[in-house]
């Protein structure tokens, strides 16, 4: 099975704003030093293919990756940068 994300690969947004239940890659993480470690022991880092699969209340996230599933709060999901990733 194909899936084709975002019609605008290289467009980048937030995790906060994207369509769920489409295909991205993390582009960046704007966080200081010690929330960017902790997020990428959850393998929320650069490269990591992630799809938006809930939108919770107050503006949280619930993100998976892989068969993992990681909920975010609105602030946290604001800070991680995607773009689409064309094809998986």
């Amino acid at each position: 099975m194909i899936n084709i994300a975002s019609p605008h690969p290289m467009t980048t947004m937030s995790v906060s704003s994207c369509p769920l239940h489409e295909d991205h890659v993390i582009d960046s993480v704007r966080l200081d030093d010690g929330h960017r470690f902790r997020l990428s022991e959850l393998g929320l880092r650069p490269g990591q293919h992630v799809r938006v699969i809930q939108r919770c209340a107050f503006g949280g996230r619930v993100l998976a990756r892989g068969s993992e599933r990681i909920a975010l709060d609105s602030a946290t999901a604001r800070t991680i940068i995607v773009r689409g990733a064309a094809r998986i």
